[in-house]
């Protein structure tokens, strides 16, 4: 939030909240938020802010059909710090929340983060399988280049 922004803003819940947000008082703008006619400003600042744990939590009040998409930002955040395991049940709890929901767009990308991250930690058929599943291209390569890096030489040609 940017002070010309927040110019406009007549609401004091609201005002506050981004305030309370340009001085880094996360918990206070989020508590602001919750009480001002847009509550969803303070999920849109937890995601902002890749504050995952407090996204979820939010998103499961406010929007609970936003979990698949938080979580696999959360996911992949957690893929490329090398947190794999942690990775894979971000992944699976985005595809699981996904689920019946057809508007999700994710489906493939979250179906690769538990390609990758399976492979990654050992669990290298059920990648493999995933992979081969999901048949893209752009998929097949990455895992492929993760088998190769890990020696899995048969398996990365397949």
């Amino acid at each position: 939030a940017s002070i010309d922004r927040i110019r406009q803003i007549e609401e004091k819940n609201l005002l506050a909240g981004h305030i309370a947000l340009l001085s880094a008082d996360y918990q206070m703008a989020q508590k602001l938020f919750l009480a001002s006619s847009q509550p969803l400003a303070a999920l849109e600042m937890r995601i902002d802010l890749f504050h995952w744990k407090e996204a979820l939590s939010l998103a499961s009040l406010l929007v609970p059909q936003k979990i698949p998409h938080i979580s696999a930002k959360y996911a992949k955040q957690l893929e490329l710090m090398g947190q794999y395991n942690t990775a894979i049940e971000m992944y699976e709890t985005a595809l699981n929340a996904a689920n019946g929901n057809d508007a999700d767009h994710n489906r493939n990308e979250i179906e690769a983060g538990i390609a990758r991250t399976s492979i990654r930690v050992g669990n290298v058929s059920r990648g493999v399988n995933m992979a081969r599943k999901i048949n893209d291209s752009m998929v097949s390569c990455a895992c492929a280049d993760i088998l190769f890096s890990m020696e899995f030489f048969f398996e990365a040609a397949g």
